[in-house]
């Protein structure tokens, strides 16, 4: 996936870079202080993601997407949440506030690319200093607490510092589900349902009465 940034802080820039290319699908393609400097080279090339900074130098973020009929997703990155109002009519893909948090952009990545081609079957989490790649299939269970989740596969696991709605968004729906405030399974790893529990290998997870019902629906039990 090919992507640009349109951002005149420069320490800004490098960081959002890092984290973009930690994610080995992602290339940055090109990298602008304002959007004229952008338009003066790429003015008809065609890029999976943008990512623009709203208060720049010659032209704002505002008056490029005013300008511009982009047929790519758009990522707004800022330090001010101002500028939401002035974006909506945009249709932009997500507004992300500097400084700018891997999960959050992790999050933002995955929506724009969700309605293209691009949809990859992983993600990528911060876990003990590091940058993981987990396929969604080795994926068994997450457990949330109070500001971060726990990641399960089958050999190992993540302390990420993140939510359980966060990667509840990511995760697809068709073969993962929320059984439980603290708990989202992985269907194709549960073993067994016994009365309000499920197991995945030796873990018993509680099942809410109220996600019960959905769940026996969704495995099509017979």
């Amino acid at each position: 996936m090919k992507c640009i940034i349109i951002e005149d802080d420069l320490l800004q820039r490098a960081q959002l870079k890092g984290l973009l290319e930690s994610m080995c699908d992602i290339k940055v393609e090109g990298e602008f202080d304002n959007p004229m400097d952008y338009l003066a080279v790429y003015k008809n090339h065609s890029f999976d993601l943008i990512f623009l900074d709203i208060e720049t130098p010659k032209m704002t973020g505002v008056d490029f997407l005013n300008t511009m009929q982009l047929t790519c997703p758009v990522i707004i990155t800022t330090a001010s949440k101002n500028y939401a109002y002035d974006v909506f009519n945009f249709k932009v893909s997500s507004y992300l506030l500097k400084p700018i948090v891997f999960s959050d952009l992790v999050k933002a990545v995955h929506k724009a690319t969700a309605n293209t081609e691009i949809n990859s079957n992983y993600l990528f989490v911060k876990s003990n200093g590091k940058i993981h790649k987990i396929a969604h299939n080795d994926i068994n269970y997450v457990k949330g607490a109070v500001d971060y989740i726990e990641i399960f596969t089958k050999i190992s696991k993540y302390l990420v510092n993140t939510s359980l709605n966060s990667i509840q968004s990511i995760l697809p729906k068709t073969n993962f589900m929320r059984i439980h405030r603290s708990h989202i399974v992985n269907l194709d790893h549960i073993s067994n349902i016994h009365g309000n529990y499920v197991f995945i290998n030796d873990n018993e997870l509680k099942i809410s009465e109220n996600k019960k019902k959905e769940l026996l629906a969704k495995i099509n039990v017979l």
